[in-house]
């Protein structure tokens, strides 16, 4: 890392990010990415653009200590309501493209419906993703879900925190038998591939935007 990183990390770390935080210093921890999340999602760090930024540092710094994803990679997610996109934020580099839905009925992947509860697709955005609130569901277990009522969850399913105030909440990616959701987005049988590439980074930054 040139001297320049490591002085912004260094800043950032230290909790000297004045300016990006409003004014008001927030204490980060060099070694707990989940904590330092929760504290950004609060609004003690940074809003908007500059929190992608702040997600690749916390997950560099956690690299640094423990090497943990494929070539210290730092991915983020974006869904555009017909896509789910997994990019090497550093390099850019497409990683993974599947097809994705959010939303069901005719309100799936419908732009226009995502204020509409419990129909339209998955509010725009920025949403966070930390690695220990991933959860498996065996077949089996998947298979009682639905015949119960449940929901169709999949092999992995992950909630995803919102960074700024939404009219809506409760939304996760997950995967399952049958397209649809009642916003959340589903990757369908790839979910696993999803998790498979994310499991290993503290935290994950998604965008949601339409066009």
């Amino acid at each position: 890392m040139s001297k320049g990183a490591q002085v912004a990390l260094a800043a950032v770390v230290g909790g000297t990010a004045e300016a990006l935080g409003g004014g008001k210093p927030a204490r980060l921890c060099r070694n707990n990415a989940l904590a330092n999340a929760r504290i950004i999602r609060r609004g003690g760090v940074a809003n908007g653009a500059v929190t992608g930024a702040y997600v690749m540092m916390l997950n560099h710094l956690g690299h640094q200590e423990n090497s943990s994803n494929d070539n210290n990679r730092s991915y983020v997610i974006e869904f555009n309501g017909e896509h789910l996109k997994i990019i090497d934020e550093s390099t850019k580099e497409l990683i993974l493209l599947i097809e994705a839905t959010s939303g069901k009925g005719d309100f799936m992947n419908m732009p226009l419906a995502q204020n509409i509860e419990n129909l339209g697709p998955i509010q725009e955005g920025l949403y966070l993703i930390y690695s220990n609130e991933w959860d498996h569901l065996s077949k089996l277990r998947q298979v009682y879900n639905i015949i119960r009522g449940n929901g169709d969850w999949g092999d992995y399913n992950v909630p995803l925190h919102p960074l700024g105030y939404r009219t809506r909440s409760n939304f996760y990616l997950h995967g399952g038998f049958f397209e649809g959701s009642a916003g959340c987005i589903d990757a369908v049988r790839r979910i696993s591939e999803v998790y498979h590439l994310l499991k290993n980074q503290d935290i994950t930054l998604l965008r949601v935007r339409y066009y």
